[in-house]
């Protein structure tokens, strides 16, 4: 079968997460209350003033306390101890044959190291967030699976992936100037005890914040691909300000092949990213390559009723980072799919600058077109797929690097080369002709010299574009060029790419 045939497959045999009818009652009925959230400060010991994080990372769960240790299942659960940069409690419940029972904190499931607390820890301390583990990688073995922790942040890991990007529940007045931002967070979370041969579990949470209430479910399948389904029911109490982000993601770009690199760093890339993958529909594509500027931009891809999005990380080759440190050749991608009519609205992608790769400086999300307004009731119902496309496959014929620099021997002029590989591509499709390269820009730009030839060893195409850089060009331009073959008929993703040019 071809790989959309695959895709299409999945699709229909794979049972969609389904909401909690007594989670959404809970949520419906604190949206109704316009009350800001409050929460009551923790054990002066645990405070961010005085536990700092080498005292916290001393703290650590026993992994004979979690739940299911003793059993024959497949997942385990275990918990964070508050504490440092987290200070909001997060309660726990378990569901086990439809009965639901609070799962309190106890000091004992923790060890503390050196630590010494005068104060008594409570039994309704509640946690910072929690871990699922599972024989990912090795029979046997447990390894991480996913680890909710943090307002509504959370990441999930395939077969041999490294923690990268991550995932939250909900982005309001997400990365926008002059505006500050609202940060939902997940306050309760339900487990739903999985049989004990069962590859699925699934969790349900709550999400609370001054201006929406929600309802979240979380059906887990991991795997090479790992697999989540989500169903968010979401109730309006007041409107954003400027945005409403839907699936929101946040990696890190901060060099690589289509930019410069710090002269006092050792290596040639630095990413958990690279682009942003759009799906137009069943075989049409569009890279937007990452790119890293001295100032914070958001740009917006228009579309109504979204096949797909996500940010990958393409480049696999170790070789191409130099870290042993931070394997983020093994960071995963995370591709969006939804699985209704979400209407019209933008996919929205803000880069934001930075000069350390600890700052997670890229966010994405989709947002319709209208503001939710007070009263208002949605739904989406989504899966991500956190993959390094080994058993799940997004577009075969695609960009595989970018590159940006000047043009040595024409001062004033930027030379861009675009590589494409892909079955459609490989040289004997091509024994008498080169592709064709379709481009254009918008606003219009004129290039000086558009090319294409093959690598001389390898099965890609290189496209080079030289670009007048001058007062007479826009200021901002967005390109865009895919191939075609003889026929006139796309046979490539289509490659976007804004271009600036400097002020004088």
């Amino acid at each position: 079968m071809r790989y959309i045939e695959i895709f299409t497959l999945l699709l229909v045999t794979n049972t969609p997460a389904s909401a909690h009818p007594d989670i959404v009652a809970l949520a419906r009925s604190l949206s109704e209350n316009l009350a800001k959230e409050s929460t009551a400060a923790l054990p002066k010991v645990l405070q961010r003033d005085v536990l700092n994080y080498d005292q916290y990372r001393h703290i650590r769960f026993r992994r004979e306390h979690a739940l299911w240790a003793e059993s024959k299942k497949r997942f385990k659960t275990e918990f964070f101890h508050l504490g440092y940069l987290f200070q909001d409690p997060v309660q726990v419940h378990l569901i086990k044959n439809g009965e639901t029972k609070r799962h309190p904190f106890s000091r004992d499931h923790f060890e503390y190291g050196d630590l010494k607390f005068d104060d008594e820890l409570p039994n309704n301390l509640g946690f910072a967030g929690l871990r699922l583990i599972h024989p990912l990688n090795r029979v046997g073995i447990w390894d991480d699976l996913a680890v909710f922790q943090g307002a509504s942040y959370f990441r999930f890991l395939g077969k041999n992936h490294s923690y990268g990007l991550s995932a939250r529940g909900l982005a309001i007045d997400s990365a926008e100037a002059g505006v500050t931002e609202e940060f939902p967070r997940f306050t309760q979370f339900w487990i739903e005890e999985p049989e004990d041969s069962s590859d699925e579990i699934t969790l349900y949470s709550l999400l609370e914040s001054r201006s929406i209430t929600g309802a979240y479910t979380f059906k887990i399948r991991p795997g090479e691909t790992t697999r989540v389904d989500i169903d968010c029911r979401l109730f309006v109490k007041q409107s954003p300000k400027s945005s409403f982000g839907i699936a929101p993601l946040t990696s890190m770009f901060w060099f690589g092949e289509n930019t410069s690199h710090p002269p006092n760093d050792f290596r040639q890339e630095v990413h958990d990213s690279d682009g942003l993958l759009i799906q137009e529909n069943a075989d049409r594509w569009t890279w937007r390559p990452l790119i890293h500027q001295k100032d914070a931009s958001i740009s917006k891809f228009p579309r109504t009723n979204p096949k797909g999005f996500g940010l990958l990380q393409r480049d696999r080759n170790a070789d191409h980072y130099q870290d042993l440190a931070n394997p983020y050749h093994r960071t995963p991608s995370l591709f969006i799919e939804p699985l209704h009519d979400w209407g019209e609205g933008e996919i929205r992608l803000s880069e934001l600058p930075t000069d350390k790769e600890t700052f997670d400086n890229i966010v994405l999300f989709w947002c319709p077109k209208q503001l939710p307004k007070p009263g208002d009731e949605l739904n989406f119902r989504y899966r991500l797929h956190w993959t390094h496309e080994t058993d799940f496959k997004l577009s075969q014929n695609k960009v595989i690097a970018t590159r940006s620099g000047e043009d040595a021997f024409a001062p004033g002029h930027r030379l861009i080369t675009v590589d494409f590989a892909g079955p459609d591509l490989a040289k004997k499709h091509f024994a008498n002709t080169a592709p064709k390269v379709v481009f254009e820009s918008e606003p219009k730009i004129e290039a000086a010299h558009i090319g294409i030839v093959p690598a001389p060893h390898a099965d890609f195409w290189r496209v080079t574009l030289k670009l007048p850089l001058n007062q007479e060009s826009p200021p901002m331009s967005q390109l865009r060029l895919h191939l075609t073959n003889d026929a006139n008929q796309p046979i490539s993703e289509t490659w976007n790419y804004p271009l600036k040019i400097p002020s004088p």
